[in-house]
């Protein structure tokens, strides 16, 4: 069994039409024909039916379809990965969700990957949540930046570095004035909280759960920027990664403790795929950066 056929056999798959599939192959229609029945004689069943005005798959087909997609997949998976391991990639396009990462650590890795001389153009796209996987799967992008994503197959990550997360309060609320907050200090406190589908919702209910703390969500909000609006004007406090909230100026930042929360945040890759050097360089640049970060914000902290 050749890879053409199964490529011929996948592009008859998915078009269910001879003369676009043979056109997606860049063959004529007579080969692909007779490589599909080559393939059916090969299996011993019949993997379309050719009964009606266009060609179905059979049951058979449609499992063979499957699997043999997958294959394909791994196929050109193995191939990218061994072109990327001997040659250099042009570029590296990195996709990145998080604010904090992209107004304050990465344009001081892009100055720093200049001023050291990495070889290759660094592309840094902005994406939702959602975005940033679907992205890495169609190949749009070499690397994925977010916070820890299931650890299921199909990805590989490599650990940037833990951010803390932290109380932010209205100026006049009962918890400004306090040095610390313990999350029970949160049972049956108002608060306003991102909604569920983000990452850092997941922190703080486990956070506040394993303390057996059940805070009152009097709002949930879709978006950093309209969480922080609704939150000033309804005086209500929130949660969220320490990066995150220093520009906050209208609020006053409380830190969490007993344990300190925190979001772990990732570089992705394809299963399957060796990271270039580029991007390994580029990697140890941000883990560099943030920790450079963190110790000048210590030295700024009023002791």
């Amino acid at each position: 069994m050749e890879l053409r056929t199964l490529r011929y056999f996948d592009a008859l798959a998915r078009e269910l039409h001879f003369t676009r599939a043979a056109e997606a192959c860049n063959v004529s229609q007579s080969t692909l024909s007779h490589q599909i029945k080559h393939l059916e004689m090969e299996l011993g069943c019949a993997l379309f039916d050719r009964t009606r005005k266009r060609p179905t798959l059979t049951p058979a087909g449609q499992i063979f379809a499957a699997h043999s997609r997958a294959a394909l997949a791994e196929v050109d998976l193995g191939i990218r990965s061994v072109k990327n391991l001997l040659a250099p990639p042009d570029d590296l396009r990195i996709g990145v969700w998080t604010r904090f990462l992209l107004t304050h650590v990465l344009p001081r890795c892009l100055a720093l990957a200049d001023k050291r001389g990495l070889a290759v153009p660094i592309t840094i796209r902005e994406m939702a949540g959602s975005e940033v996987l679907e992205a890495l799967e169609s190949n749009q992008i070499d690397l994925a930046i977010a916070s820890e994503v299931p650890a299921t197959r199909g990805y590989r990550l490599t650990s940037l570095f833990v951010e803390h997360l932290e109380l932010a309060v209205p100026p006049g609320h009962p918890l400004a004035q306090r040095r610390s907050v313990r999350p029970i200090d949160l049972h049956c406190m108002r608060l306003a909280l991102l909604t569920k589908n983000y990452v850092t919702r997941g922190v703080i209910d486990q956070y506040l759960a394993d303390a057996g703390a059940v805070p009152i969500v009097a709002a949930e909000l879709s978006s950093p920027e309209t969480l922080t609006s609704f939150a000033l004007r309804a005086s209500l406090p929130i949660i969220g990664p320490k990066g995150a909230l220093s520009d906050m100026a209208d609020f006053l930042k409380v830190p969490l403790v007993s344990p300190v929360p925190g979001r772990p945040m990732v570089a992705i890759i394809r299963e399957g795929m060796s990271m270039s050097n580029v991007a390994g360089e580029f990697v140890k640049l941000i883990q560099e950066v943030w920790e450079s970060s963190q110790n000048e914000s210590t030295e700024e902290t009023p002791q």
